[in-house]
């Protein structure tokens, strides 16, 4: 039999999706953009899971990102810092540290509830952020509202290390928008799946 005859024969009897190529990628699809301040929000859709969620964030440009995400409805919520790492150079932070939030040069109880994550990206760089969920977010999102500066770091043996400080001005109105945008109302606590 000829490869050309036995490859189409092959693809016909092998039901699609069910293949070792056969692969389903997930696409994450803007459905819209805007800014105020310092902050930007957008809307985005997974496609594989058909589901929906508000992005709000600041940094980039050299410095670290802070990010605040919210399902539709106002499901799963999560803030999450991610500081800048270049290649050969230690870790910013590390999972063994404590994390530090200042809200206008003020600790907060919301940093102990924080976690700190490391792992290896598809690249080989070494990552860290440190991530907040539910609850300690809603106590968070007050704050950022409430704030003009965040300050971010850890604490170790003597003084603070601050990492990133970030110009809270533009927060409020873009996290309104989300909370049009993925039908929640940004004055109430978070729920969970």
């Amino acid at each position: 039999m000829k490869p050309v005859i036995l490859l189409l024969i092959l693809m016909l009897l092998v039901p699609p999706g069910t293949g070792s190529r056969a692969q389903r990628y997930v696409e994450i699809r803007e459905i819209a953009r805007w800014g105020h301040g310092n902050w930007q929000v957008r809307k985005v859709e997974n496609t594989h899971f058909q589901m929906r969620n508000c992005e709000i964030w600041t940094g980039g440009d050299g410095i670290g990102t802070l990010r605040l995400t919210v399902g539709d409805g106002g499901a799963d919520a999560s803030l999450t810092y991610q500081p800048v790492v270049f290649r050969g150079m230690p870790l910013p932070m590390t999972d063994q540290d404590d994390f530090l939030m200042l809200f206008d040069g003020k600790p907060n109880w919301i940093a102990a509830e924080v976690t700190i994550s490391e792992w290896v990206d598809d690249w080989e760089m070494f990552r860290v952020d440190a991530s907040l969920s539910n609850e300690g977010v809603a106590e968070a999102v007050q704050n950022l509202r409430d704030a003009n500066t965040l300050l971010v770091g850890t604490q170790g043996r003597g003084k603070p290390h601050v990492i990133d400080t970030f110009l809270l001005d533009g927060f409020t109105a873009t996290w309104l928008k989300a909370g049009e945008w993925c039908g929640f109302d940004p004055e109430k606590r978070f729920r969970t799946l």
